[in-house]
């Protein structure tokens, strides 16, 4: 497993007339002001974001959803954060997921979305790929990210199964899977890694160490929370032919499509990949 780095802090210096003054900022927002004696000397130390990832076919796959912080373990920390497609920011202030995962309560709505996600307040965009300015992945992560387009859904399939169409998953019934796309449920006893939710795991089939784990997180309609065994992953792709739709990773217990696709105005969650 592999990480990449990227700067999370920024510093600026200004020259006063008797001192100098040191301003510490973090993701723009400032967070501290230092004012001494010109003669004082000052260590500016740069933080660096760590995201872990797997490469599977010529791509990397973030380890985690974005806005997650565990790969499994717990829906309320790894399911992440849900986007409409082609948003940034998820239309909510806070969301509490229950522990076990089937139900969320929403802490306030984005007073542009107050309705939450709906079928009449489609995202404003409509460019047939995310570009950066609308891509969550980007803009939450940093340049070197950004969302699969549906095109690596499904290479991430065709690395782990030989085929990009709709596919059967397996069952897990061993800890040394072979290459394929097994159905986890959430008290599976063989990867304990992957323990403690429900979801999919990705197995290359030339190199079966490097695995990717999408957690069934669901997705947001309206103000409300359809928890289930299912994933709706967007991609960044739009569906030219009805662009009110877009394209996404679907799955749930014995299905996987990789090139499904649903409302823009869905709030779905994201995996970042890396080139």
């Amino acid at each position: 497993m592999k990480k990449i780095l990227f700067p999370f802090i920024a510093f600026m210096v200004a020259l006063g007339t008797n001192a100098q003054i040191v301003k510490v900022y973090k993701n723009d927002v400032l967070q501290d002001t230092y004012t001494e004696s010109s003669s004082k000397s000052y260590k500016v130390v740069f933080e660096e974001k760590t995201h872990e990832y797997v490469e599977i076919g010529g791509l990397k796959w973030a380890t985690m959803n974005l806005g997650a912080t565990t790969v499994a373990g717990s829906p309320t920390t790894c399911y992440g954060d849900y986007y409409a497609w082609g948003e940034t920011e998820p239309r909510y202030t806070s969301m509490t997921i229950s522990s076990d995962g089937t139900s969320a309560t929403f802490g306030g709505r984005s007073s542009s979305h107050s309705s939450g996600y709906t079928s009449s307040d489609y995202p404003t965009y409509t460019g047939e790929t995310l570009d950066a300015d609308h891509d969550a992945a980007t803009k939450n992560w940093g340049s070197g990210w950004r969302t699969p387009t549906s095109a690596d859904y499904r290479s991430l399939a065709y690395a782990c199964t030989g085929s990009t169409s709709t596919r059967s998953i397996s069952s897990l019934s061993t800890s040394s899977p072979t290459g394929g796309i097994y159905w986890l449920s959430s008290d599976q006893t063989y990867l304990s890694e992957y323990k403690g939710v429900a979801g999919i795991l990705f197995v290359d089939k030339t190199d079966t160490s490097k695995r990717v784990f999408f957690p069934a997180a669901s997705y947001c309609y309206s103000t409300s929370f359809s928890g289930s065994s299912y994933g709706w992953y967007w991609s960044s792709s739009l569906r030219t032919t009805s662009t009110n739709n877009a394209y996404l990773l679907y799955f749930y217990p014995s299905r996987v499509l990789p090139s499904n696709n649903d409302h823009r105005y869905f709030g779905c969650t994201v995996r970042p990949v890396s080139e």
